[in-house]
């Protein structure tokens, strides 16, 4: 059975696809307040907050690329 394309539209607008975060917006900003202010390495951040090193490191990159580093 085909669905309509105002289904399909109101599914997309209304709905989140994938997986979600790992990391709340408070424990993302937590988490980059650490990495900038101490000689904290990854694989120390990701056992604080329970998440892989790729998570942290892509955390970290992905704030970089987007020209966040001034804040911290």
């Amino acid at each position: 059975m085909k669905s309509s394309s105002k289904e399909s539209s109101r599914n997309k607008s209304n709905f989140k696809t994938g997986r979600p975060t790992s990391l709340n917006s408070e424990k993302l900003e937590k988490l980059l307040k650490i990495y900038y202010s101490k000689p904290v390495s990854i694989r120390v951040l990701a056992k604080m907050f329970g998440i892989s090193r790729m998570t942290v490191w892509r955390m970290v990159n992905n704030y970089e690329l987007v020209g966040g580093v001034s804040e911290f």
